[in-house]
């Protein structure tokens, strides 16, 4: 792990801070990350939103796949999730459409062998995104299958 004083640079220190703390520390302050990035999405801040979700992404990412655990890869799955939300408001359709493929993908990896009805509500809705992206690019066969 990275000491604070290693790197240089207020970037680096920051993400020096954030991979020298616990596990759980580093959930908890992805978390935080994707309630900012989601507050600055519903005030309209979407280019703040992208910043706190690419932030929570990095994290989230390095959880995962550290751990392989559910609960690191659905937090990476709402970080994609996030990201696609601030492109579809941007008009950015196929850069969200790649989002929330990676979102999809991740979130049924969850799924499977899981009992807990969160991570399939959260699937329900990339589903419902995905096909709303699909079918505002006019590929509405496509779109009717996700529905």
């Amino acid at each position: 792990m990275a000491s604070g004083a290693e790197g240089g640079g207020v970037g680096n220190v920051g993400r020096a801070a954030a991979e020298s703390c616990s596990e759980k520390d580093r959930h908890n302050l992805a978390v935080s990350y994707e309630h900012l990035g989601t507050a600055c999405f519903n005030m309209g801040e979407y280019d703040e939103a992208r910043e706190w979700f690419e932030k929570d992404l990095e994290i989230s990412k390095t959880l995962a796949e550290e751990t392989g655990r559910p609960l690191f890869r659905r937090d990476l799955g709402i970080a994609y999730s996030g990201l696609g939300n601030v492109c579809v408001q941007e008009d950015h359709g196929d850069e969200a459409k790649g989002w929330y493929e990676k979102a999809r993908n991740v979130i049924e990896s969850v799924v499977d062998g899981s009992d807990k009805p969160l991570y399939r509500r959260i699937l329900a809705d990339l589903y419902r995104k995905l096909a709303g992206v699909i079918g505002a690019q006019g590929e509405f066969e496509g779109a009717l299958e996700l529905y």
